[in-house]
């Protein structure tokens, strides 16, 4: 696996900005897409090089897969960070980095995978108590403090 010195952010607004600020921490040179309404956004100006994505819509910019791909390799990114939201829970772009050889802070496909086997196996963690019955443990538990107290100041 190369050094990562390149960065895509695949995201905008304040996120984007975050993970930029943390680029020029690591020594690394952050690079931004944006769509035609965010165009001014701080995090296009504050990124070393900056790509438009072809619409405002989220699905048709910072959700389209294919597109980021193709300016991650046009800016010779060696990875693409998702951000928070849009690409971050999605399997489909872990799987699209992998095949095109960038790093991604997304989980890889196999443990999406395996995540997913899991859950339908059965192997779930027991039931937290519902918040009906929690005030119900919370009284209970209140009472039998009270009695304890009561039993030592009467003893």
């Amino acid at each position: 696996m190369k050094p990562i010195r390149r960065l895509l952010i695949a995201n905008r607004g304040e996120i984007a900005v975050r993970i930029i600020r943390a680029c020029r921490a690591l020594g690394l040179a952050p690079l931004a897409v944006y769509s035609p309404i965010d165009a001014g956004a701080p995090h296009v100006r504050l990124a070393d090089a900056a790509w438009p994505l072809p619409a405002d819509a989220p699905a048709e910019s910072y959700l389209n897969i294919a597109r980021l791909r193709e300016i991650a390799r046009a800016a010779g990114a060696d990875a693409i960070h998702p951000g928070y939201g849009f690409l971050a829970e999605n399997p489909a772009f872990a799987a699209a980095c992998a095949a095109a050889g960038l790093s991604s802070s997304v989980r890889p496909p196999r443990s999406w995978n395996a995540a997913a086997t899991r859950s339908t196996r059965g192997n779930r963690s027991p039931r937290p108590v519902s918040r009906c019955c929690r005030g119900r443990v919370r009284s209970a538990t209140k009472k039998r403090s009270r009695r304890r107290a009561a039993s030592v100041i009467h003893s």
